[in-house]
């Protein structure tokens, strides 16, 4: 969700597009009706963060269960 930068009132996506580089631009409009402005995003991928802990899933680790799988 993004908030309007006139206003700060949440913004509603209307129209998405992915761009070749991953990145995502949207058409997003203002929900608040005395405001309603149009704004474009931009929202891409900075980075990944690490996991301290291996993810576990009904206790099993993530790992064991893709060698049970594969």
């Amino acid at each position: 969700m993004m908030r309007c930068p006139l206003c700060s009132t949440a913004g509603h996506t209307r129209e998405t597009a992915y761009l070749e580089d991953g990145s995502k631009e949207m058409i997003v409009q203002c929900q608040n009706v005395y405001c309603s402005a149009t704004f474009v995003t931009n929202e891409s991928f900075f980075m990944a963060v690490e996991s301290i802990q291996q993810p576990r899933i009904n206790g099993q680790s993530c790992s064991s269960r893709e060698s049970e799988n594969g």
